[in-house]
């Protein structure tokens, strides 16, 4: 499939990184102005466990919703929804080792705990996380042409590493035929402190890479690792010196 004009990007984000990855899509205007085309549809889904890196993305959802009303332009053409999940119970976890804390929301949520909170939360269209990729799917079917779907996560972190091969796997069944499913793999860098080329940065990416490998790859559109270090380093660099 080639990208052309009328290729519809979509996109969805898992985690701080992936909330992070949203918000950068939706406040400024070459979305509304995407969506002043006829035919034109976009749809935007952020996951997280806790809602502490949600409300952001969220206003910025509501003001481009302002946005696409003053221009005139069709509010049914913008699909946004976010939702915010707890950490179960530790009796609904049987990856927790005995006698293991669990962690609170806003906390570092291990990949282990994140997949399972993932399952325990996608059981068919009525439940939260099966009805949410459902919608997301449909929203993407109304558009006219081809569509890409950009699924973004931290590969360092718990919650999006945890999660995204998962729900990559379950959107893919619902995407519309020739419909392409993009994976952005976003590395740690050095102001990450713990995070850093942790262990369960290299986990992420070996179980990328074997999924990859698979016959059933629910990343039709390719896999992008992308590092952040250098933008760390600019944004240090004027917040230190001023410039």
């Amino acid at each position: 499939m080639s990208l052309t004009a009328t290729t519809h990007i979509h996109a969805i984000g898992i985690g701080r990184t992936g909330a992070a990855h949203i918000e950068a899509l939706i406040r400024t205007g070459e979305i509304e102005d995407l969506l002043a085309a006829p035919g034109a549809s976009f749809a935007a889904l952020l996951i997280d466990i806790g809602d502490d890196d949600i409300m952001v993305p969220d206003d910025y959802a509501r003001s481009l919703k302002s946005r696409l009303r003053s221009r005139g332009i069709p509010a049914e053409r913008f699909h946004y929804e976010s939702v915010a999940l707890t950490v179960p119970e530790a009796s609904a976890l049987l990856e927790l080792s005995k006698g293991a804390a669990l962690p609170k929301a806003g906390e570092h949520i291990p990949r282990a705990i994140a997949k399972a909170t993932f399952g325990l939360n996608n059981k068919g269209v009525d439940s939260t996380v099966g009805g949410l990729l459902q919608r997301f799917a449909n929203h993407v079917k109304t558009g006219e042409g081809p569509s890409v779907v950009l699924l973004a996560f931290g590969l360092a972190g718990g919650t999006g590493s945890g999660m995204a091969i998962d729900l990559a796997r379950d959107l893919a069944g619902r995407l519309p035929p020739g419909a392409k499913l993009v994976g952005v793999g976003q590395l740690s860098h050095s102001g990450d402190g713990d995070y850093f080329n942790s262990a369960s940065q290299y986990q992420a990416i070996d179980a990328v890479d074997s999924v990859l490998k698979t016959a059933d790859n629910p990343f039709s559109g390719g896999f992008f690792v992308i590092s952040s270090e250098q933008s760390w380093q600019r944004l240090s660099a004027y917040t230190s010196t001023g410039l």
